[in-house]
């Protein structure tokens, strides 16, 4: 069961508060409450599972969201970022602490090492600006 609200962290301090918008047996969606439909932010949880017996792997989607519209042209702007969780069926080869591993990884290197939100800056901004780390 979906929880009705979550609370991530955008800062050292500021935390941004998503509520259930949607859920079904694949996934669901937190909205920032109170924003234009035209300007959603928010969160898209996605299971992909494969049919027991494949040897294929399931899939657990990420995207997190925000949509802004440019106060001169009045043109949207969207933004995202996106995690694929890809949990093999034969899951005791790697185990699930194996696969919490690899999501620790993730976030160690996009926080560029750090200890706060904050230390997230020069690491993306590196990369939104394509170069490497």
């Amino acid at each position: 069961m979906a929880s009705a609200t979550l609370s991530p962290k955008s800062g050292d301090t500021e935390v941004t508060t998503l509520s259930l918008a949607s859920n079904s047996a694949t996934g669901a969606t937190y909205l920032v409450a109170g924003r234009a439909l035209n300007a959603p932010k928010g969160l898209e949880i996605k299971r992909l599972i494969t049919r027991s017996g494949q040897t294929a792997n399931d899939h657990i989607q990420l995207r997190f969201f925000t949509t802004e519209p440019n106060a001169t042209t009045g043109k949207l702007a969207t933004a995202q970022v996106m995690l694929d969780i890809s949990v093999p069926k034969d899951l005791p080869v790697i185990g699930t602490a194996g696969v919490q591993a690899l999501c620790a990884m993730l976030a160690s290197t996009i926080n560029n090492y750090g200890n706060n939100a904050a230390d997230i800056s020069p690491t993306v901004g590196s990369l939104i600006s394509g170069l490497d780390l």
